[in-house]
């Protein structure tokens, strides 16, 4: 618990003005460690150019479905995997994050979702979305096939939304909290100062995509070049 609120310290008392952007900075691994193992999970292992080649193409799928900077998504997937190929693949298009777990109960995913009102809905056949609370449309469009491509990311932008995370709703209707990019960058600089991971470390994913600690497990590992193990 100590570590966690030395970390919390550093976070509040920096002056973040020149944080990194995540993206760019997950992007550059797959510049200096191509080989380098970004992803293991029962499927094998995923290097970090295949990582940020898969993010790509998703993205290119994506914004010829109309996806630009500020479209909220919602991304549900129960292949961890695939959950966060997405994640990075709406950062190349400035687009909003809106994690679902898709254990969670119907009703919840309902509320969050008639709340959100995403404008897609990123996932596979075999997961079921509720409808939005109030009943409003979500079109789908299921994980598109990877292909060769090369997309270049809007300027970064630090104030821009990076995504949407609701609370537990344990004290009412879970409420949505907007995170931005550079609140993400002073998580990076934090955790290299606090933990100092890198190559050669691996990184346990475990916490439920539908909450805070999912990304900065993934932080942890991708912004600083180590292996994110997914249960």
């Amino acid at each position: 618990m100590g570590a966690f609120l030395s970390l919390a310290d550093k976070i509040n008392s920096r002056n973040n003005s020149f944080d990194p952007d995540p993206l760019s900075t997950i992007a550059a691994h797959a510049e200096t460690q191509p080989m380098a193992i970004a992803l293991t999970d029962e499927g094998g292992d995923l290097s970090y150019a295949a990582l940020i080649h898969e993010a790509q193409g998703v993205a290119q799928a994506l914004a010829e479905s109309g996806v630009t900077i500020g479209t909220v998504v919602a991304v549900s997937f129960p292949q961890r995997r695939h959950q966060i190929v997405s994640l990075l693949a709406l950062w190349y298009l400035g687009a909003i994050y809106l994690p679902l777990d898709p254990a969670n109960p119907p009703a919840r995913v309902a509320n969050i979702l008639g709340q959100a009102k995403p404008a897609l809905a990123l996932t596979d056949p075999a997961t079921s979305l509720a409808a939005g609370a109030d009943g409003f449309s979500l079109p789908r469009l299921d994980l598109p096939k990877q292909r060769p491509t090369l997309f270049t990311p809007p300027a970064y932008d630090p104030e821009r939304l990076a995504y949407i995370i609701f609370t537990s709703g344990s004290t009412g209707a879970p409420k949505g909290v907007m995170l931005r990019h550079r609140g993400l960058g002073a998580v990076i600089a934090a955790q290299a100062s606090a933990f100092a991971p890198g190559p050669g470390d691996s990184i346990l994913q475990f916490a439920s995509f539908g909450f805070d600690a999912s990304l900065f497990e993934i932080l942890l590992a991708l912004a600083h070049g180590a292996r994110l193990v997914l249960p």
